[in-house]
């Protein structure tokens, strides 16, 4: 059995190891290399043309190549979920699937949501055409927002991505946290670019990658907007299906 342990029942183990094997240091390295099943170790003392540390180092082997395989396949999505990145000022690509374009921004800043809670409420989405780098910034700025809203404050632990089609031609990203809330005096001034300095550091403040969000989305003739109350923060996004070029800018979602 190699499933992970918790600090109490590694200890538990080492100690009935230890009882078994006679060995602390061997009972130390048994449970390292993953083996954690009391009655096998007896059943290897018993076996007189089997050794502790045979088993210790095939286990060790086992458990390496584990390691080995999910490092490769977390290597593998995080390559994978790069390819919106690979070209942010490429020309627009049709029949661009939004919710793959979520999941792999989630892949990449898996790391910033670490305690955090991802629930999706995903409608069926119509494929749009958009410049796929560049959604998947607005989609990397917001999630990080809600994530260090919730870090910062201590409250909630909740990023919800809803999606829907409110009207034909059109599709809506919500991004919600359930983190403190942003004062309504604030909201109007979030999206100017601005840093603070914090212990002679400087720190660049959530208005940056908002504008940067702005940005994008008003370059694909979209809208992005900011709500929220003492229960979170929900940042909208509403995006033309056919693209940044060909739309109307005076129609919204």
């Amino acid at each position: 059995s190699s499933h992970a342990v918790s600090t109490k029942e590694a200890r538990a183990l080492r100690r009935e190891l230890t009882e078994v094997t006679g060995d602390r240091a061997l009972a130390q390295r048994w449970v390292l290399a993953g083996l954690h099943d009391v009655e096998f170790a007896k059943q290897v003392r018993a076996n007189r043309k089997l050794e502790y540390e045979t088993v210790e180092h095939a286990a060790s082997i086992g458990t390496a190549l584990r390691n080995l395989s999910t490092a490769s396949t977390r290597i593998t999505q995080l390559v994978a979920s790069l390819r919106a990145y690979a070209r942010p000022d490429g020309d627009p690509v049709t029949d661009v699937d939004l919710h793959q374009s979520i999941e792999d921004t989630l892949q990449l800043i898996a790391h910033k949501l670490r305690g955090v809670e991802v629930k999706r409420d995903f409608a069926e989405l119509p494929h749009v055409t958009c410049t796929p780098g560049q959604i998947a910034q607005v989609w990397t700025n917001l999630i990080s927002n809600a994530a260090e809203a919730i870090e910062e404050s201590g409250k909630g632990s909740t990023i919800t991505i809803r999606t829907c089609a409110p009207k034909p031609g059109w599709v809506r990203v919500e991004v919600i946290d359930d983190g403190p809330g942003i004062p309504l005096e604030r909201i109007d001034k979030l999206f100017e670019p601005r840093f603070t300095t914090k212990n002679g550091e400087v720190r660049f403040g959530m208005g940056i990658g908002l504008s940067i969000c702005r940005g994008i989305v008003s370059a694909h003739h979209g809208t992005i907007e900011l709500t929220s109350s003492t229960n979170g923060t929900c940042a909208t996004v509403g995006l033309p299906i056919d693209g940044p070029h060909t739309h109307d800018e005076g129609d919204t979602p």
